[in-house]
């Protein structure tokens, strides 16, 4: 039988994959472009994973993780359109796989 935990540590992990396919596609900064190792966002990815948790993907809470990790002047912050597209497709996963 499978107790509430596991059910929630596989949710948690397949929302995780769902997010880190989506920041690695988008490639914010295009460090993944420049041949960066795949796991190159994993902690940004952690953090949206977190945020998508609890329901508080914004552009603002998104593009506060980014800024932690690549400053103010990251591309993503200087491109709102990437911000825009990125939060839109997050919020899609978070959609797509509603809590147990």
């Amino acid at each position: 039988m499978t107790s509430r935990e596991d059910v929630l540590r596989t949710w948690w992990e397949q929302l995780g994959s769902a997010v880190g396919e989506v920041v690695n596609q988008s490639d914010p900064e295009g460090l993944l472009d420049m041949g960066a190792p795949q796991d190159e966002y994993s902690s940004e990815i952690d953090s949206l994973t977190s945020l998508a948790v609890r329901e508080d993907l914004t552009e603002r809470s998104v593009l506060a993780v980014w800024e932690r990790a690549f400053g103010p002047g990251s591309c993503l912050s200087q491109r709102p359109e990437l911000l825009t597209s990125l939060t839109q497709q997050l919020l899609a996963v978070r959609e797509e796989r509603p809590s147990p």
